[in-house]
């Protein structure tokens, strides 16, 4: 239901500033536009539910609460000043307001326009607009009442000056000093001017006239409103609200000028113009004072939406939000630190100022000391403690026993534990006596917690050391066990047990849970807890309440899940400081406050509103995010303007996004937050989606499809475009290198023809110098066998020089032969040559080579012709040459005799005058030169000395020759 400020009797109203009462009431609440509306007056309020969006009329302009601000709408040229009053919504949603001068507004796309003018009599600034069930504005004025349609057309439908004989008498000009005109809630208007009795009812544009019977004098106290489907007016001097067919009594007294208000069927709310309002209600034909609020305050409006959260309008404090009417704060101006309650709701608090309250219906101080007292403590047995007045109570007094009472534990009606500055102190009264006996427990230091396990018989409390446990008939607690958490000691802040378990709230992990002194559960992050920082706790059946650095919470053991408790509840829970249960309350405390919530039914969890998304903006200007899809690859900063508006939940609510394409997880934010903004965004394609978080609850998933195009040098288009043309010269760069290379490849081809012609001549004049030689040394090894008269030996070497001759002319103008003729070649040779050095001369050849190859021809024998002449000829004893083939990376063919050395060569060839190279190996130098020319492989010999003890012991040939696959 919406309530509205009569225009009228807001201008005339006074705001009178009161002092602060030490004890006051209000429903709990908070504010919101205290800065904004600091040095503003409000005149009216408007909730639309549907939009989750307050508007409020100021003496400063028009406002709408969006994105945890207010927003003045734009001034209108023409508009006769900044004062805005009587807002309202048709059953379009369509919003209007006026203001003093006869001008109507109508909101539309978010912007003010005006919507009609009446010219006012210069004496008489005053008129009313209202809406009928058809949506026309009803103008009341001092003379008539027009009608203005949905399009804006006007109709005159009464002149009050000229009404027809037998509905009403004419009504003299002199008598309209003022008028109160009121719309109830089933559509009709109210009229009536001055004093007089006499009152005009308007309902389906037709007029009526309503006769009151009642006497008295009215002046002053003329004003109407509806109440279980009936209409009263006429506020009399003798507390009566008169209705056409009854009257009903008002059971308080009136306040002056008040204004009354529907607020549900059977609920009024009164503005007085002293200050405050208070809510009446409808008992047995008696309007009753229900609840009496605010009265410091000088409250000019009030609306509520659906969910009964009401909105009041102030001057100059901005708008109280009371998001639960029926939970009453209770305001003392002293620094409350500690509260205790019994299980009839008697409730006892404790001040900085060393004051002791007590409150039942109301507050009464009932004790003040000179010290702070930072707790009071109820013991429900018959414990009569030293100092205190108030039985089964105790705190903080100048005791002689125990100093700074951090905790009270009762063990049985005879014996209580208490924890304090000095450590844990047992108190035991003696029986039929009113005698405490005082004893320590434990005197090592404070202690902020004790409890009492009546199960196994055990006194659990707190040290700076950790938690530690001992049986009550212990008469000290010196060598105690402690518990323990991952092997450790644990500080702890508070204990409770409850249900066999012991409950211990710490600094660093939350909630441990122990029973029979092992840890059994924990209560941390995981679960849902705020902050692991625990201050206190209280355990009620299968319900745990705690206090963290982050406020109070509460957890149901049974359902694994906290409570909510929140602003929605009309719980503020990060200003609660201390807490209590009774029977079937929770009692909080805040610092100067303290108020109760009902906990003898479970308490209705509350719904999730909804995400609005505002609007998007590109490049820091506003696009249509319903239409606009597609991006230029420079548009890549985009802003997202979202509100989650619902008051009663926003401080608990949790806003997720994400932008597939970008990053797959989702980021979160608070509701204070209303941007989330993404720069310079590459190209690609986007989904940004959006929700809002409350209590385990989601909304649903708003999802917005982008894309950010590449530039047109990124396109495939261009890339196609700039394809061809690359491909075009690619071509004709081709064509052109093809014919260069051609060329060249011709003049290169030529000059390796020629080269080729060249080398092979040169390698067959080697070859020709070459077999000469060879011959020549032949010859001259069987002339020497002839001489020798070896007739059968020359005859072998005969036939074996024909076969070597033979195949030395077969091969000599081949380049290369096949391994296994190079071979036997050899083998054939030193055959000759073994004849020729008899049997003190021996030789090997072997190979590992699997792969047929070809190697080039008799480029072997030189090197071992010259083994033998230069190394073993002069050799005395046994006489041996080795030759091995291996085919790694590359063929090589190893040479190893064990002749006289090269030194001892050299001077032998110095006293016979011989001072040239071997011709053979000069050619096969020469040659192989030639080859690597060829072949393009590197070919060479390498020549080693070999030692033994220093002296030469032969000589190693390693030769690197080229090769062919046979294949």
């Amino acid at each position: 239901m919406r309530l509205l400020f009569g225009t009228s009797l807001v201008v005339i109203c006074v705001f009178l500033l009161n002092a602060q009462p030490i004890y006051a009431q209000d429903p709990t609440h908070f504010f919101i536009g205290e800065d904004q509306f600091a040095n503003t007056d409000i005149y009216t309020l408007l909730y639309d539910d549907t939009e989750e969006v307050l508007y409020v009329g100021t003496n400063d302009g028009l406002f709408i609460y969006r994105q945890n601000r207010f927003i003045r709408f734009a001034a209108l040229e023409g508009q006769m000043g900044n004062s805005f009053f009587d807002l309202k919504m048709n059953s379009r949603r369509e919003i209007f307001c006026a203001n003093l001068n006869g001008q109507v507004f109508k909101i539309i796309d978010g912007k003010l326009e005006l919507f009609y003018s009446l010219d006012l009599d210069d004496g008489f600034k005053l008129f009313n607009y209202f809406i009928d069930g058809e949506d026309r504005i009803i103008v009341v004025s001092k003379y008539e009442i027009r009608s203005i349609d949905v399009n804006g057309h006007v109709e005159i439908l009464f002149d009050l000056t000229k009404l027809k004989n037998g509905e009403i008498e004419a009504i003299e000009a002199v008598e309209f000093e003022y008028f109160i005109c009121r719309q109830t809630s089933d559509g009709c208007l109210y009229l009536s001017y001055n004093n007089k009795k006499t009152v005009l009812k308007i309902k389906d544009l037709k007029l009526e006239v309503v006769e009151i019977s009642s006497s008295g004098d009215y002046t002053d106290r003329a004003d109407y409103f509806d109440i279980d489907s009936k209409v009263f007016g006429i506020l009399d001097e003798q507390n009566r609200i008169v209705n056409v067919e009854e009257s009903i009594q008002l059971g308080t007294k009136l306040r002056f000028k008040e204004r009354f208000f529907s607020l549900t069927k059977s609920e009024l709310i009164g503005l007085d113009v002293k200050g405050g309002a208070r809510i009446l209600a409808l008992r047995n034909d008696t309007l009753i004072e229900q609840q009496s609020m605010f009265s410091s305050e000088f409250i000019a409006a009030v609306i509520s939406n659906q969910n009964g959260t009401l909105f009041l309008g102030t001057f100059g404090k901005g708008i109280i939000v009371i998001p639960d009417k029926k939970v009453i704060q209770h305001h003392l101006n002293s620094l409350l630190l500690g509260i205790e309650t019994t299980p009839e709701n008697d409730v006892y608090l404790s001040t900085r100022e060393g004051e002791i309250y007590k409150f039942d219906t109301e507050i009464h101080l009932i004790d003040k000391i000179k010290a702070n007292v930072d707790d009071v403590f109820y013991v429900p047995s018959n414990f009569k403690f030293e100092n205190i007045q108030e039985e089964n109570i105790i705190y903080e007094t100048y005791s002689s026993y125990y100093v700074g009472i951090k905790d009270v534990c009762l063990i049985d009606e005879n014996n209580v534990i208490i924890s304090g500055l000095n450590g844990i102190y047992f108190l035991s009264k003696e029986k039929g006596s009113l005698r405490v006996n005082v004893n320590y427990l434990d005197s090592r230091g404070r202690s902020a917690s004790v409890v009492w396990s009546p199960e196994d018989q055990l006194i659990y409390f707190t040290t700076n050391r950790g938690v530690t446990f001992c049986r009550a008939d212990h008469t000290s607690a010196d060598s105690n066990e402690y518990l323990s958490y991952r092997g450790r000691k644990f500080i702890a802040n508070d204990l409770v047990h409850s249900n066999d378990r012991l409950y211990c709230a710490t600094s660093e992990f939350g909630v441990l849970i122990y029973q029979d002194n092992k840890l059994v559960d924990r209560i941390s992050i995981k679960n849902g807890l705020k902050s692991t920082n625990i201050k206190s706790l209280m355990v009620d059946g299968n319900v745990l309440y705690l206090i963290s650095t982050a406020g109070l919470q509460c957890y149901n053991f049974m359902k694994g899940q906290f409570i909510h408790l929140g602003i929605a509840e009309g719980v503020i829970p990060e200003n609660i400081t201390d807490f209590a249960l009774s029977n079937d309350k929770l009692w909080l405390l805040e610092k100067h406050n303290f108020y109760s919530i009902d906990i003898s039914s479970p308490i209705k969890e509350k719904m999730i509103s909804r995400l609005y998304i505002d609007s998007l903006q590109v490049n820091d200007v506003l696009v249509n995010y319903k239409n606009c899809f597609e991006f230029a690859h420079n548009e890549n900063k985009i802003k997202f303007f979202f509100d989650y508006r619902h008051i009663e939940s926003k401080s608990e609510t949790t806003i997720l996004y994400t932008l597939d394409g970008f990053y797959d997880d989702w980021k979160s934010i608070e509701t204070s937050e209303n941007v989330i903004e993404f720069q310079s965004l590459p190209v690609g394609n986007y989904t940004f989606k959006m929700k809002a978080q409350y209590r385990g609850q989601e909304t649903e998933v708003f999802e917005y499809n982008f894309t950010i195009s590449p530039p047109y040098w990124l396109t495939w288009w261009f890339y196609s475009i700039i394809g061809l043309i690359l491909i075009g010269l690619a071509f004709i760069i081709f064509r052109y290198r093809m014919s260069v290379i051609q060329k060249k490849n011709r003049e290169l081809l030529e000059k390796q023809e020629l080269r080729t012609n060249v080398l092979d001549s040169e390698l067959k004049a080697l070859r020709s110098q070459m077999n000469p030689h060879f011959i020549f040394n032949s010859l001259n090894s069987i002339q020497g066998l002839i001489l020798e008269q070896n007739t059968d030996a020359s005859y072998d070497y005969i036939v074996l020089f024909a076969n070597l001759v033979r195949s030395a002319l077969n091969y000599s103008n081949q380049d290369f032969i096949p391994m296994q003729k190079e071979l036997e070649f050899l083998d054939v040779y030193l055959k000759l040559e073994k004849l020729r050095f008899g049997d003190e001369f021996t030789y090997t050849i072997q190979s590992d080579i699997d792969q047929e190859i070809e190697v080039p021809s008799l480029i072997v024998q030189p090197f071992i012709e010259n083994a033998l002449v230069h190394g073993l000829m002069h050799k005395k004893g046994k006489r041996t040459i080795s030759i091995n083939f291996e085919l790694k990376d590359t063929l090589r063919c190893i040479i190893i005799d064990n002749g006289i050395g090269r030194m001892k060569a050299q001077e032998i060839q110095e006293r016979q005058g011989r001072e040239h190279e071997s011709f053979a190996l000069q050619a096969i130098e020469s040659r192989l030169k030639i080859l690597s020319a060829k072949e393009g492989l590197h070919a060479e010999f390498i020549t080693t000395d070999l030692h033994e003890n220093g002296i030469p012991s032969g000589t190693m040939i390693e030769l690197v020759m080229p090769y062919r696959d046979s294949f």
